[in-house]
């Protein structure tokens, strides 16, 4: 048995092997799908804001580790991606059978942007390019196609600690 406390953070680590050993050469027009987004995404509609932010900080503090970017700018701006996705979602998002896949489009996409925007500010050469929109789109859809499942992990993820409840 698992701890509850412990199943955000194991499941992060699942997502990053999965993406990064499993799926390393799965690429849709070159552009590698960005997992550890998404389940930050799925994390924040499914368990609220604090989870989606303790996820977005998670997942973006491995993926981090291996970027040449600066180290916190990932953990930075996808745990605030997912603090904003919770509290939208636990205030004016609809709820239903499409509300984890549009939303995990839509906030997959903001948050490639979101993370161009923050690493061109830094200083990082070539992050806002017209390829962006590609990348984002692609991301974008992908993490759409794999919320359901990540919804049903992120569930038991949240499932283990006492006093949490699943939002979505």
């Amino acid at each position: 048995m698992i701890p509850g406390r412990a199943r955000l953070p194991l499941l992060v680590l699942a997502v990053f092997y999965l993406h990064d050993a499993v799926l390393r050469n799965f690429r849709v027009d070159g552009i590698r799908p960005d997992l550890l987004l998404g389940l930050t995404v799925v994390a924040a509609v499914v368990g609220g804001p604090e989870r989606g932010a303790i996820a977005g900080f998670l997942g973006g503090f491995v993926i981090d580790l291996f970027l040449a970017t600066p180290l916190g700018l990932t953990s930075l701006v996808w745990c605030a991606l997912g603090y904003v996705v919770g509290t939208l979602q636990v205030t004016i998002l609809p709820h239903g059978r499409a509300a984890i896949p549009v939303t995990a489009f839509v906030a997959s996409a903001a948050g490639e942007v979101a993370f161009a925007l923050a690493a061109s500010m830094l200083g990082q050469p070539g992050m806002t390019n017209s390829h962006l929109l590609t990348v984002a789109l692609i991301v974008a859809v992908v993490n759409s196609l794999v919320s359901v499942p990540l919804a049903r992990a992120v569930r038991w993820a949240v499932a283990g600690n006492p006093g949490e409840r699943a939002y979505a």
